[in-house]
């Protein structure tokens, strides 16, 4: 009996899901992951370049216009730490359809690492019950 994930609170086997509640791998009609947006790479990188600029601009000039620049670019990267942070202690969700008790969520975690593990054990499951049926 293959034994593809075993964690505190989910069993995943050839056969079944167990996190609680046991459902048959063989079963799931279709599986869904539901996991937060990631904010956008670009926000990073333009926040970065105009908060050098502002610094740069600030410290050369000693002008008021440096300073605006240099308080809006801060502001724009206390706003994407606290997305990012919020991004991370997101809930992280596993829905499967299941004939007979249709669409049930099997899964849910803030834990990024726990629900990757999870997910694969899941994918696995699901790959070695299609292969076994060919």
């Amino acid at each position: 009996m293959p034994l593809f994930y075993r964690g505190p609170r989910v069993r995943i086997t050839h056969s079944s899901f167990e996190t609680g509640v046991r459902y048959p791998v063989a079963d799931f009609a279709r599986v869904w992951v539901v996991v937060p947006r990631e904010p956008a790479v670009a926000l990073v990188e333009v926040s970065c370049s105009s908060g050098a600029f502002a610094v740069v601009a600030a410290l050369a000039t000693h002008h008021a216009v440096g300073w605006v620049f240099l308080l809006l670019t801060a502001g724009m990267m206390a706003g994407f730490v606290r997305r990012r942070r919020r991004a991370r202690t997101a809930r992280r969700e596993l829905w499967a359809y299941i004939p007979g008790h249709g669409l049930v969520r099997i899964f849910t975690t803030a834990d990024p690492v726990e629900f990757g593990q999870v997910r694969r054990g899941l994918q696995r499951a699901i790959e070695w019950n299609e292969d076994t049926r060919s």
